[in-house]
């Protein structure tokens, strides 16, 4: 149609990310909030929200898709006659992972730019797999979440992705595993610094209470042998006092019979 724009008719066009060679990488620019990361809860729920309402989108929309049974050239919006689709086919994910996208939203773009912008949709898709299937548990949930948001947007062209979204879902969710059993684990270590300081003050107190208790047995012991030595003198001065009280008796009675 005369006058047509080079962008889409609803919306600008997504812009994909290039590394320092110009090369297209695994991810897609603007598809994180501004002013930092998702937590880890949220990139789950996120990611399998995603899940559903793209299953979703895709069973609505498959009612619309009428392919014609007269050969692939047909039912694409575009004619195959760049020689990059050989090696773009070759490639290995697409040996593990066989694909045939229509490429049906295309076709809100100038047929000139729609076998462009399918070749690089599915080096974007052979990079996206290839990223997911390379990830570990200990990478950033925001690259799990790039992975996820690149796939939901390859999906609508027709590509399979619930394999590598169920893979990607699947390490998000463990990662949030990993991270509560982690928050516990922390949570448990402090408590266990905790409990083990206040038992090191209780057990300083009770040296200090053993020897009070010693110093007071010695003080016990020092004056039981005090009270000991007192008894004995006063044992032997009653006794020394009885010999006396004898004597002044004695005295008495022979001084009343003299008389």
């Amino acid at each position: 149609m005369v006058g047509k724009t080079q962008g889409r008719k609803r919306g600008r066009p997504r812009k994909y990310c290039s590394d320092a060679d110009g090369l297209p990488q695994s991810t897609m620019c603007g598809s994180h909030p501004r002013g930092g990361h998702l937590s880890l809860s949220d990139a789950v729920q996120m990611a399998s929200r995603g899940e559903a309402e793209t299953r979703t989108e895709t069973e609505n929309s498959t009612e619309m898709i009428i392919v014609t049974p007269r050969g692939e050239s047909e039912s694409l919006p575009f004619v195959k006659s760049s020689p990059a689709w050989k090696a773009v086919q070759s490639m290995q994910v697409f040996q593990k992972f066989p694909q045939n996208p229509h490429f049906l939203p295309l076709t809100e773009y100038r047929k000139s730019f729609r076998e462009g912008m399918a070749i690089g949709h599915m080096v974007t898709f052979a990079n996206v797999v290839e990223e997911a299937f390379r990830l570990k548990i200990t990478d950033p949930v925001h690259s799990f979440m790039t992975c996820l948001e690149a796939l939901q947007d390859l999906e609508p062209h027709g590509f399979h992705v619930n394999a590598t979204k169920a893979r990607l879902t699947k390490m998000l969710s463990v990662i949030e595993q990993l991270q509560k059993l982690h928050n516990e684990h922390v949570e448990v270590e402090g408590r266990i610094s905790e409990l083990t300081s206040e038992n090191d003050e209780i057990v300083e107190e009770i040296v200090k209470l053993n020897e009070k208790i010693r110093n007071l047995q010695d003080e016990l012991a020092c004056a039981a042998s005090k009270k000991e030595n007192k008894d004995s003198e006063i044992t032997a001065l009653r006794e020394s006092l009885a010999a006396i009280s004898a004597s002044i008796q004695s005295i008495e009675l022979d001084f009343e019979d003299a008389t």
